[in-house]
């Protein structure tokens, strides 16, 4: 009998993986969307990242099971946030005529910093099944670690285009920083309280 944990992870595989993408599909070809719509998509990928990239350091500092227990769901809630950022990115160039590419040259620009992560949402995109990590092997882990570089271009690319400049990514970098070195500390106390016991 499958557990209450393995439930809820095939319910959230069945809405990641299929309802997601077919209930934006058929939102964006309604006609009844607009900028904001995607706009807001971007938000919520955002989120959802900042939840997978923050749970590791959470689960070593706490020891909590229900930390662990959501780390197991990461690439469920990883593909989530790729949907969301393809209807995102290609709703707002629809919408917004962003068609033009030297506007994706500009460093200053918001638009620069969207690219760049998108081309690594792609790729961790692309590579969230297991395909890919049969066929990837050890270089599935590997490929996968730039999930935390992308996600601060991701930041980047939120606070330039929201006008908010630079100072909330260097806070989110500081706090994340201290948090994982935090978390690395605790994991290998815990490890060594083990060991003595033994």
């Amino acid at each position: 009998m499958a557990s209450s944990f393995q439930i809820v992870r095939k319910v959230l595989q069945i809405v990641s993986f299929y309802l997601l993408p077919v209930g934006l599909l058929a939102t964006s070809l309604s006609g009844y969307v607009a900028w904001d719509f995607y706009s807001q998509l971007g938000q919520t990928s955002w989120i959802i990242i900042t939840v997978i990239i923050f749970l590791t350091p959470a689960a070593e500092i706490t020891d909590w099971r229900l930390f662990k227990s959501i780390r197991l769901l990461r690439r469920e809630l990883g593909v989530a946030a790729f949907w969301l950022f393809l209807f995102h990115a290609g709703g707002l160039m629809y919408t917004g005529k962003l068609f033009n590419f030297a506007s994706y040259l500009k460093v200053e620009n918001g638009l620069f910093w969207g690219a760049v992560a998108g081309i690594g949402m792609i790729l961790l995109g692309l590579t969230s099944n297991n395909i890919s990590v049969r066929l990837l092997k050890k270089n599935w882990k590997r490929l996968q670690r730039i999930a935390i570089p992308v996600y601060f271009l991701i930041s980047i690319h939120k606070f330039i285009a929201s006008d908010e400049g630079l100072i909330p990514v260097l806070v989110i970098f500081v706090v994340y920083v201290v948090l994982r070195g935090a978390g690395h500390y605790m994991a290998k106390l815990r490890q060594k309280n083990l060991d003595d016991i033994v």
